[in-house]
């Protein structure tokens, strides 16, 4: 997968997933990744939503 992909993907894991199993993933992660993934990924995702299904929560 592309790495441009990785913010909309993990933002449609944030939106169907269990919040502890998030926290596990990116417990994972760099710092960085760590403390952005969380706030750009739904976004990503909602615009993704928005362009796939017409609203930004399926």
């Amino acid at each position: 997968m592309e790495k441009k992909y990785l913010p909309m993907l993990l933002g449609a894991f944030m939106y169907v997933g269990d919040a502890e199993v998030i926290k596990q993933m990116l417990s994972h992660a760099p710092l960085v990744p760590r403390w952005l993934m969380p706030r750009i990924g739904p976004r990503a995702y909602a615009r993704y939503a928005q362009r796939v299904y017409g609203t930004p929560t399926p």
